[in-house]
């Protein structure tokens, strides 16, 4: 019955069609689980860094609350936004 609860509870992050929760952030057991629709995916740490090629996808601000906000490349091209020096 609890779970029933939970599940139907408006301020659970995964009553949304679309949703990414980030556990633990920045140690070396963070968890990522994205939900997309009925699909879950989640991404382990495996606390080894990480190393390879690729471009940038986006910018990510830290609020002062301490929550993260991150922002595509492709609305930062259209809105012509640039990082904070």
């Amino acid at each position: 019955m609890l779970m029933v609860v939970i599940a139907h509870n408006p301020l659970n992050p995964y009553a949304q069609d679309k949703v990414v929760v980030v556990e633990n952030p920045g140690e070396a057991d963070m968890r990522i689980t994205i939900k997309d629709g009925q699909e879950l995916t989640r991404y382990e740490s495996s606390g080894e860094v990480g190393q390879g090629e690729g471009s940038r996808a986006g910018i990510t601000y830290r609020l002062d609350d301490g929550r993260m906000i991150y922002v595509p490349e492709d609305y930062v091209d259209a809105m012509g936004a640039q990082e904070p020096l």
